[in-house]
C-alpha cells in the first residue's frame, strides 16, 4: 500500500507538472483519491488524502477535512500525527484543530501551495482514527479558508461482496430519538443460506451509528421466528444472533425474522434523520441493506430572533433566545448548539469565541462549518431551560447585501429538530444624487456629473464595488464606454459596462461610509439628452447599497425645429433619383428665439450658414445635413436627408455597325458601349448588356435602307436615342486582272499587277493593299517572287458591304542576270557588283571575245574541259553543247552551228565570240563601240 501510495502521488505530480490535469475553474478544492490504510471495519487506520487546492498563496491558511460520523475521530490530534506534502516540500501542520462532535478537523498549512499543485494529506496510524463499524460507502467532505464550498468525496470501508439475504425489512418502534424502541427484522434467507442451529449458525445485525445497547444482555428478550433466543453476542454496532435450538433450522430460501423486544433495551439514536440496520448471516456473507426508517427528534420551544441593526451590509448583533425540550438538556463544554445562517449573511472565518455569550457566559469553542456555527455550550442547562445566545457585533457577521426576508435555523445536539426564525433587512440608502449636465439642450451629447453621499452600510471598496446610474428612458445610451471617458472622485475608473439605460461603474478608489463622492461621465461617452424637452431625473444605487435613491430634477430644454423645403417636393426620376436639379430652402422656429442660426452642409464639409437663398444641390449621391442653434447656445440635433441627382443622359457609343454602313447579310448584330446600369432598347428590343456596360442586339436587316433606333434609359431615368441607316448589298464586286496574264514568265521585279474593279471596292494582292483609283482601275508591284518556280498571285476586291471577289494568277519567275564587261579591262560587273577576270576580253577578227566560263556560269552552266582533245562539254538547262579548241564548228543539241572565230585559250582560259553567247543561251548583247563595253542581259529580255 506505501508503494501505491508514492506512485500515486508521483503520477499526480507528473500530471500536474506537464498539464495533463483537465482545467478548472478556480473556486472548489479537487480531491483526486482516498487511500485507507487497513481498510478494515472498526480499526485504527492510516487515511491518506489526495487534493489540489487552487489558492492556498500563503502560510497559515486553513484546510478543514469533515470525516463521516461512523468514524471516531478523537479529541485532539497531534500535528506530528499528520503530514502535509507537495512536491517537493513535506511538513507537518503548525496547528490541528478537532471539532467535535462533527468529526471536523481544521489543519492550519507550514507553507504555500501554488495553483493546481497536487498535494497530499497523512494521517497516520497514532492519529487514531478509528474507521467505522459497518461496511459502506461514507463520504468525506474538505474545503479551505479561501474555497469555502465543501467538496464531498465518498470511500468504501469493508467488504459487501458474497451471497445476500433478501427483502430485508426493518420496523422500529417508537421512532424517538433517543428511546427505548422495539426493533423487528424480517428477511428471507438464499437458496444457499441454509442456517442449523447445530452448526451454531447466526445472522448479524448492524444498526446504525448512535444506536446504543443494554449493558446486561438478556437473549430471552430477543425472538427468532417467535423463538426465544439463547445466545447473543454485541460487538460496537453489530448484534450476532445465534439460531436457538428451539428452531432447529431455517430452511433454504425460507423466510425469517429477529425481535429486539423493547424490555431488550436498545435506544435509538439521537439525531434525527432517515437510517437502515444491515444484515448478513453465517451462509449468507454479503451485506444486506433494509429500508429507511425515520428517526425523529425533539426541538427546542419559544424561540426568537432579535438582529441590531438590520440595514443591509451592517456588522450586527444577532440575540437567539430559546427553551430546551422537557425531556432534553446540554451538558458544559461537551454538547452543542447549532445556528446556521443564510448564505447571504457574511460570517466572518476568523472565529472570536469570546465575543459569543450562552447564558451570559463567554464560549471558549466555537467552530464554523459552511454557514453554521456550532456553539459548544459553557453552562449546564436543564430540561425544560430557557437559553440566551449573544452574538455579539464583534463577532463580525454582517447583514446580507440585499434587503429582505431572511431565516436562520437553531437546533442543539439533544433538540436536534431545526427551528426557523425569520429576520428582515432594511435598506441601506445613499443620499439623494444631484445632477448637473454641461449641455441641457435635447437630443445633444453631454457631460453629466452626479454627486452623492454613500450610507451607514455604504463603504465601496476599491476594484470590487460598483455604482450603478440608471439613466431616464428617452436618453440615448452608447453600446459601451470607454474608462478613460469616466472619473469617480477625479479618479479614472478601471471598468465601465453599458446595460440598457443602466450604466454600472467599478470604483478606483475605496468610498468610505457616510462619505461624498462624485462621478463624472464626459462627452466622450457619447451619452445623448433626451429629445423631448422637460424634467428628468435618473437613479442611483450601489453594490452595497441598492435601493435605487432618484436624484433631484434636470431640466432639458426644447432645441429649435428645422423644416426643409425641396423642390420638386419628390424625386422626379427612377429609383429615387432626381433628374433636374432640385432646390433646397430651409426655414426654423424656436420656442425662445425668433430667428435660431441655421446651418448646413453637404457630406464632410464644413457647416456653414444657411442665409434664405436656395441650395442647389450637386450631381451625384450626397448626404444634406442641417440643425439650427438658437441664442441661447441650444442646439438641434442634426438632420439629414440623402440626394440622388443625375440630370446627364447617358451615352451611347456604338461600335457597330456606323451611319450609313453597307452591309452584305440580313442578320446584324448592333454593338456599344453605354453608361454602366442604364438599359438599352435597339428596335423596340431590350438588348443585352454585360456589368461594364457593354451591349449586343440582333437586328434583321430586312430592307435597303434600314433604319435602327438605339435608347438608352439609365438608373435616374434619364433617356438618350442614337439613330442608325444601313444599306444591304450582297452582290459580289466586278474584278478583272489585267496583268499579269496566266502562266506568265517572269524575268524582272518588281511585277506590275493592274486590273479593274467595282467603283468604291477595295484590292488586296496577296492580302497587300492595292492602290484603287475613283474609276476602279487599280494598281500593285509585287515587290517579291520565288525564283525557278509558278507563283500565285492572290486579288481580291470587296465591296464597301463586305461582298468579296477572287482572282488568282500563276507566274514563273526566272531572275535576270546583267553584265557588263569592257575589251581590255579584266574588271566586271553582274547586277552592279564587281567581279576580277584573268584573262580581258578582246577582239579578234573584229570579233568581240568574252571568257567563255565566267560569263556561262553567271547564267547557270556547267562545264567539263578534256584536256587531250581540248573539248569544252556544257550543260545548260535542257541543252547540251559541244566546242573545241581552235574549232570554228560547235554542236548544240547534237546541231552543227559554225562560229565566227574558232575558240582559243589565252593564260588557262577559253574565248569565244560574243554572238555565241546571244544566241546559244538566249542572252541579249549590246554594244557599245564608244566605251567598247559589252552589256549582257540574261534571258533576254
Amino acid at each position: 500500500m506505501k508503494r501505491v501510495l508514492i506512485l500515486t502521488l508521483i503520477i499526480t505530480m507528473l500530471f500536474s507538472i506537464f498539464g495533463i490535469f483537465p482545467k478548472t475553474a478556480f473556486g472548489d478544492v479537487e480531491i483526486t483519491n482516498i487511500v485507507i490504510e487497513p481498510n478494515d471495519l472498526d480499526k485504527i487506520a492510516e487515511f491518506t488524502i489526495l487534493f489540489k487546492p487552487h489558492s492556498l498563496t500563503s502560510a497559515n491558511q486553513t484546510i478543514s477535512i469533515k470525516f463521516p460520523v461512523e468514524c471516531v475521530v478523537p479529541d485532539t490530534i497531534s500535528p506530528l500525527s499528520v503530514n502535509i506534502s507537495r512536491y517537493p516540500v513535506s511538513s507537518p501542520p503548525t496547528n490541528v484543530e478537532v471539532i467535535k462532535p462533527q468529526n471536523i478537523v481544521v489543519l492550519t498549512i507550514p507553507f504555500s501551495i501554488i495553483i493546481l499543485e497536487p498535494t497530499s494529506i497523512v494521517f497516520y496510524l497514532n492519529a487514531k482514527i478509528r474507521t467505522p463499524q459497518l461496511p459502506s460507502t461514507y463520504t468525506l467532505t474538505m474545503w479551505t479558508s479561501v474555497e469555502p464550498n465543501p467538496v464531498e468525496t465518498p470511500f468504501t470501508i469493508g467488504s459487501s461482496s458474497g451471497v445476500k439475504v433478501s427483502g430485508l425489512q426493518a420496523l422500529v418502534n417508537p421512532p424517538d430519538g433517543g428511546t427505548i424502541a422495539d426493533y423487528d427484522i424480517s428477511f428471507v434467507v438464499s437458496n444457499e443460506g441454509f442456517l442449523i442451529a447445530q452448526q451454531n449458525d447466526y445472522v448479524d445485525i448492524y444498526f446504525p451509528k448512535g444506536t446504543t445497547f443494554p449493558s446486561k444482555i438478556d437473549p430471552l428478550k430477543v425472538l427468532m421466528k417467535y423463538n426465544q433466543c439463547e445466545h447473543i453476542e454485541i460487538d460496537k454496532q453489530r448484534v450476532r444472533v445465534y439460531v436457538p435450538s428451539s428452531l432447529s433450522f431455517i430452511a433454504p430460501g425460507g423466510s425469517c425474522n429477529v425481535r429486539f423486544l423493547k424490555e431488550f433495551g436498545i435506544k435509538n439514536t439521537l439525531i434525527p434523520g432517515y437510517y437502515s440496520v444491515q444484515v448478513a448471516t453465517s451462509k449468507d456473507t454479503g451485506i444486506a441493506v433494509s429500508n429507511p426508517f425515520l428517526i425523529v427528534g425533539t426541538q427546542v420551544s419559544s424561540a426568537t430572533l432579535l438582529v441590531n441593526p438590520t440595514t443591509q451590509l451592517s456588522p450586527a448583533k444577532y440575540t437567539l433566545k430559546f427553551k430546551t425540550s422537557v425531556t432534553k438538556k446540554l451538558t458544559a463544554n461537551f454538547d452543542q448548539i447549532f445556528i446556521e445562517f443564510p448564505a447571504d449573511v457574511n460570517i466572518p472565518s476568523n472565529i472570536i469565541p469570546g465575543a459569543i455569550l450562552v447564558n451570559d457566559t463567554p464560549c471558549v469553542s466555537v467552530s464554523l462549518n459552511s454557514q453554521t456555527l456550532q456553539i459548544t455550550t459553557p453552562v449546564n442547562i436543564y430540561e425544560n431551560s430557557d437559553v440566551t445566545v449573544e452574538i455579539g457585533i464583534n463577532f463580525g457577521i454582517k447583514n446580507p447585501s440585499l434587503t429582505g426576508n431572511y431565516t436562520v435555523k437553531l437546533y442543539t445536539i439533544t433538540d436536534s429538530m431545526p427551528v426557523s426564525l425569520n429576520f428582515t433587512v432594511t435598506s441601506s440608502i445613499i443620499s439623494k444624487p444631484e445632477v448637473v449636465l454641461s449641455s441641457t439642450s435635447a437630443g445633444q451629447i453631454s457631460k453629466y456629473t452626479i454627486t452623492f453621499t454613500t450610507g451607514a452600510s455604504g463603504e465601496l471598496l476599491a476594484g470590487i464595488d460598483k455604482i450603478n446610474i440608471i439613466f431616464p428612458i428617452g436618453t440615448t445610451m452608447p453600446s459601451s464606454i470607454q474608462t478613460s471617458s469616466v472619473t469617480v472622485n477625479n479618479i479614472p475608473t478601471t471598468s465601465v459596462e453599458v446595460n440598457g439605460t443602466t450604466v454600472t461603474i467599478t470604483v478606483p478608489i475605496t468610498i468610505p461610509a457616510n462619505n461624498s463622492l462624485t462621478v463624472m461621465i464626459s462627452e466622450s461617452a457619447y451619452i445623448k439628452n433626451p429629445v423631448q424637452a422637460g424634467p428628468y431625473s435618473l437613479f442611483v444605487n450601489t453594490s452595497k447599497e441598492q435601493s435605487s435613491i432618484q436624484s433631484s430634477p434636470y431640466i432639458i430644454s426644447s432645441t429649435p425645429v428645422t423644416t426643409i423645403t425641396i423642390s420638386p417636393a419628390q424625386p422626379d426620376g427612377l429609383n429615387g433619383f432626381y433628374i433636374s436639379r432640385p432646390k433646397i430652402m430651409l426655414s426654423s422656429v424656436s420656442a425662445i428665439d425668433s430667428n435660431p442660426t441655421i446651418y448646413y452642409y453637404f457630406d464632410s464639409n464644413a457647416p456653414s450658414i444657411f442665409a434664405g437663398t436656395q441650395i442647389s444641390a450637386p450631381e451625384g449621391v450626397h448626404i444634406f445635413y442641417y440643425y439650427a442653434v438658437d441664442n441661447q447656445g441650444h442646439q438641434e440635433k442634426t438632420s439629414s436627408i440623402q440626394f440622388k441627382i443625375d440630370t446627364i443622359p447617358p451615352q451611347i457609343v456604338v461600335i457597330f455597325p456606323q451611319d450609313n454602313s453597307v452591309l452584305n447579310s440580313k442578320t446584324l448584330v448592333v454593338k456599344g458601349a453605354v453608361d454602366v446600369g442604364s438599359t438599352v432598347m435597339v428596335n423596340g428590343n431590350a438588348a443585352t448588356i454585360d456589368g461594364l456596360g457593354n451591349f449586343e442586339a440582333s437586328v434583321e436587316v430586312l430592307s435597303s435602307p434600314q433604319i435602327i433606333n438605339i435608347s438608352a434609359t439609365d438608373p435616374a431615368g434619364n433617356s438618350s436615342q442614337k439613330v442608325l441607316t444601313v444599306y444591304l448589298d450582297t452582290t459580289p464586286p466586278n474584278l478583272i486582272v489585267v496583268k499579269p496574264v496566266m502562266f506568265q514568265q517572269v524575268s524582272k521585279l518588281p511585277l506590275i499587277i493592274e486590273g479593274i474593279t467595282e467603283k468604291g471596292a477595295k484590292v488586296t494582292v496577296n492580302g497587300d493593299s492595292a492602290e484603287v483609283r475613283e474609276d476602279g482601275v487599280f494598281s500593285y508591284s509585287l515587290l517579291n517572287l520565288s525564283e525557278g518556280q509558278f507563283a500565285v498571285i492572290e486579288v481580291i476586291a470587296i465591296d464597301e458591304a463586305g461582298n468579296s471577289t477572287k482572282k488568282t494568277v500563276s507566274v514563273k519567275y526566272s531572275k535576270s542576270i546583267i553584265m557588263k564587261l569592257q575589251v581590255g579591262n579584266k574588271n566586271a560587273l553582274i547586277n552592279n557588283e564587281t567581279y576580277s577576270l584573268e584573262v580581258a576580253p578582246t577582239i579578234t577578227s573584229g570579233r568581240t571575245m568574252v571568257p567563255l566560263r565566267f560569263v556561262g556560269e553567271a547564267f547557270g552552266a556547267e562545264f567539263a574541259y578534256d584536256p587531250v582533245f581540248k573539248i569544252i562539254d556544257i550543260n545548260f538547262g535542257s541543252d547540251r553543247i559541244k566546242m573545241q579548241i581552235g574549232k570554228n564548228i560547235a554542236f548544240v543539241n547534237g546541231k552543227e552551228v559554225a562560229l565566227d572565230v574558232a575558240p582559243y585559250i589565252v593564260n588557262g582560259r577559253t574565248l569565244v565570240p560574243i554572238r555565241f553567247i546571244s544566241e546559244t543561251f538566249g542572252a541579249e548583247v549590246v554594244w557599245d563601240g564608244t566605251t567598247k563595253t559589252v552589256t549582257i542581259v540574261y534571258p533576254e529580255q
